[in-house]
C-alpha cells in the first residue's frame, strides 16, 4: 500500500463543538468549504492519485493539541475533515466499507513556546 505524509496545520473541531445544537448550519458549512481547502492545499504538491471505484483507503491521524479530548469526542469532531477529503476525490466514500480510520492519536503540546 502507498503512503502520503503530510499536515493540515489546524486543529478539527471537537464533536461536542459540532453537535448539541451549537452550530448553526451556515457556519458548519463554512467549516465545510475550510476544510475542503485545508486539505487540497496541504495536499496540492503531493500526487495522490483518485480513487478507484469502490476503493478502500485507510488514514492515520495524529492531532497535536493542548488540551486532549476523549476517543470519541477527537473522532467524531474529525467528520469534516473526511467529509473534505470525499469531497477533494482523495475518499471514494467515508463510509467503513470505503474507510479503514483506525482511532486517532493524540499529542500534547504546550501551551506556550519557550522562551
Amino acid at each position: 500500500m502507498t503512503e502520503y505524509d503530510f499536515a493540515i496545520p489546524e486543529l478539527t473541531p471537537s464533536l461536542n463543538k459540532l453537535v448539541k445544537g451549537r452550530t448553526h448550519w451556515t457556519v458548519y458549512r463554512d467549516w465545510q468549504k475550510d476544510w475542503f481547502y485545508r486539505v487540497k492545499l496541504a495536499t496540492q504538491d503531493i500526487e495522490i492519485p483518485p480513487p478507484a471505484p469502490m476503493e478502500k483507503r485507510m488514514i492515520e491521524v495524529t492531532s497535536y493539541r493542548v488540551a486532549l479530548l476523549d476517543p470519541d469526542n477527537l473522532k467524531g469532531g474529525m467528520k469534516l475533515m473526511l467529509d473534505a477529503f470525499v469531497s477533494a476525490n482523495l475518499l471514494y466514500d467515508d463510509g467503513p466499507k470505503f474507510l479503514e480510520f483506525p482511532d486517532p492519536g493524540q499529542v500534547q503540546v504546550r501551551k506556550h513556546k519557550l522562551e
